[in-house]
């Protein structure tokens, strides 16, 4: 599923989500429908983040 996702980023901050992601830095994740994505980031800052992506509206 992840490489379905990723093949349909065009933008720098989505490959920098994959980046985020293989570096297992996304804590979780849920699919919450055909193109939109909800999650938990552990970025550089000390408290996670949420984030949402919707593939259709990249």
């Amino acid at each position: 599923m992840i490489m379905a996702f990723y093949s349909s980023a065009s933008c720098a901050p989505c490959r920098r989500g994959y980046e985020y992601c293989e570096g297992k830095n996304v804590l979780s994740f849920e699919k919450k429908s055909d193109t939109e994505y909800v999650g938990i980031v552990q970025g550089s800052q000390t408290e996670p983040y949420n984030v949402r992506i919707d593939i259709a509206h990249q």
